[in-house]
């Protein structure tokens, strides 16, 4: 029987809360993300972190690949990146609160949207998301040799290369793509 994620509050992160220092995440990381005004929701019991995800409704850093995300349209979608949970609390209704949570919080702030980028070869992550509703809007292959990144991409620029040191692609993909009728308004 999957575990119900009872007794756990879900909650925005500040940068002074102490529970913040529990993602397996290094500092720096987790510094940067809030100077950029990210959000980051964590599930927390008895002040332990069970899981959090990233939000990002400004433009996104990518910290795999030399990438920029820039959700649109702008102020209508956001970006949500790294979706933790703690591998005894996976299975059970945790992932679903947290995501609600989510689109709690969007939602208060006028968002429609969430956009993400998910690996074809993450096929977990692939129908779970599916399972939710969610839609391909674009596709982007990262090519990385000796630290040069070539990038091919649905989403203008369709191609990119960048040399060691060297900013990636500012992509735009718009929640929007795909979308019949009513759906696309914003």
């Amino acid at each position: 029987m999957p575990r119900r994620a009872s007794n756990v509050s879900i909650r925005a992160l500040d940068p002074g809360d102490p529970v913040i220092a529990q993602i397996p995440r290094v500092p720096e990381l987790i510094a940067a993300r809030l100077r950029n005004g990210d959000i980051c929701l964590g599930a927390v019991r008895q002040d332990r972190l069970l899981a959090c995800m990233w939000i990002a409704t400004s433009v996104y850093e990518e910290d795999e690949v030399r990438a920029r995300f820039d959700p649109q349209p702008r102020g209508r979608a956001a970006w949500d990146y790294d979706i933790f949970i703690l591998p005894e609390e996976r299975g059970g209704l945790l992932f679903a609160r947290l995501w609600d949570a989510a689109y709690d919080l969007l939602r208060e702030r006028g968002y429609r949207w969430s956009l993400s980028r998910i690996s074809t070869f993450n096929l977990v992550s692939s129908a779970s998301q599916a399972r939710m509703g969610a839609r391909p809007v674009g596709w982007g292959l990262f090519l990385i040799l000796f630290n040069c990144q070539l990038v091919i991409s649905s989403i203008a620029p369709r191609l990119h290369f960048s040399l060691p040191g060297r900013r990636g692609p500012l992509l735009a993909p718009d929640a929007r793509a795909g979308l019949r009728g009513s759906d696309r308004s914003p």
